[in-house]
């Protein structure tokens, strides 16, 4: 079962990994389904992935959350799908950056202070990534902020950036000739190596990726990874995160043969880098999902289903046992969304969400979770 929101560590052995999905084509225009009921039971939609081992959910428990929506001032970030939002070191700042709005691209770096609850937009001195969405973005010790890949209005990214709180500035980590194909919804993690774990994707040709790449802040270089077969489906828009001795975990996303995947997949990280089929999530497949991690648990909430139906469901996976439980809100919930952002406030023991694209597009709303 999931362990409480209190625990020591600000930085534990499990990384905040954070990825910018569901920023395709604004064209899409998913429908919204009705909630399930507490009392009705989540079949399973595992078919054909390989059997996972004891430790893993075949079955999901029920409980609920209390969700509250935030009263902020009116100094915010415009409303926007598709960004980042990475809690620094000390676990009391959040770096909000870019992402896509109403009129386009952004590139607008912010900050979310969550001891006082309150926004502040910087300004950042010299060169500056240019506005792009479904980017990953992640902290690097001793380096700061980095972002890599993503949308931009002259098409996909490679570059990797770097910004720098103490000197308010970015700076180019690695161009884009080198590293990882130009891509956007790749799931991007830190290892408990402390490097920068990039895999999967979509390219500016439509195509679905299924390569891993490390970035070594040490040396500032790239290294693909060749885990072998079996392997998960090409794929963009997965949630992961860093599992600990399972290494990188990625769940779920949308291919060429599947609009919405349900299967798990864990990459270990010792001297045989081999993919390994499960956990199970019983509950139904999604891509561009919410994702927020905390010392013992990673946290899921909404995405995009089968039907471009848009999800507005919580889920908590246990990173000790593997077992997985949704949350049934408690009272007023965010309205169902994709391409939002869920991070982890280990002061105020809670989950923070922030905006995504719901039903009627994109919104700027802050909403705090603390599940049981």
């Amino acid at each position: 079962m999931l362990r409480s929101f209190r625990y020591v560590a600000l930085i534990a052995t499990v990384a905040m990994v954070l990825c910018a999905c569901g920023s395709d084509s604004p064209s899409r225009q998913p429908t919204v389904p009705s909630a399930p009921s507490p009392a009705q039971p989540i079949a399973s939609a595992s078919a054909g992935i390989p059997s996972p081992g004891p430790s893993a959910s075949t079955e999901i428990a029920q409980r609920t959350a209390r969700w509250t929506r935030l009263e902020l001032a009116s100094d915010r970030p415009p409303a926007r799908e598709g960004h980042t939002w990475t809690v620094d070191p000390s676990g009391a700042v959040a770096y909000l950056f870019a992402g896509r709005g109403d009129d386009g691209f952004l590139g607008d770096l912010w900050t979310f202070d969550m001891t006082a609850d309150a926004w502040a937009q910087l300004a950042p001195v010299g060169p500056s990534p240019a506005a792009r969405a479904g980017h990953v973005a992640a902290w690097v010790d001793g380096i700061g902020l980095v972002a890599f890949g993503g949308r931009t209005a002259a098409g996909m990214s490679s570059e990797l950036w770097a910004y720098d709180p103490e000197a308010n500035g970015w700076r180019l980590l690695a161009p884009g000739d080198v590293g990882p194909l130009a891509r956007a919804d790749a799931c991007g993690v830190i290892g408990i190596d402390g490097r920068l774990w990039v895999s999967h994707g979509e390219d500016g040709g439509g195509a679905y990726l299924d390569d891993v790449w490390i970035f070594d802040a040490a040396d500032s270089t790239w290294s693909d990874v060749d885990p072998g077969m079996p392997e998960p489906a090409a794929r963009a828009g997965s949630a992961c995160w860093w599992a600990g001795a399972d290494g990188l975990m990625i769940y779920g996303g949308r291919s060429s043969t599947e609009a919405a995947h349900d299967d798990a997949w864990s990459l270990g990280s010792g001297s045989a880098v081999r993919w390994e089929a499960g956990p199970t999530f019983p509950v139904p497949g999604r891509s561009d999902v919410a994702v927020g991690v905390s010392s013992s648990a990673a946290y899921l909430f909404g995405g995009v289903g089968q039907g471009d139906a848009l999800l507005g469901d919580l889920l908590g996976h246990d990173l000790s046992d593997g077992t997985t439980e949704r949350f049934a809100p408690a009272s007023e919930a965010p309205d169902p969304r994709a391409g939002a952002s869920l991070v982890d406030d280990p002061g105020g023991e809670r989950m923070l969400l922030f905006g995504g694209r719901v039903a009627t597009g994109p919104v700027d709303d802050v909403w705090s979770v603390s599940p049981p």
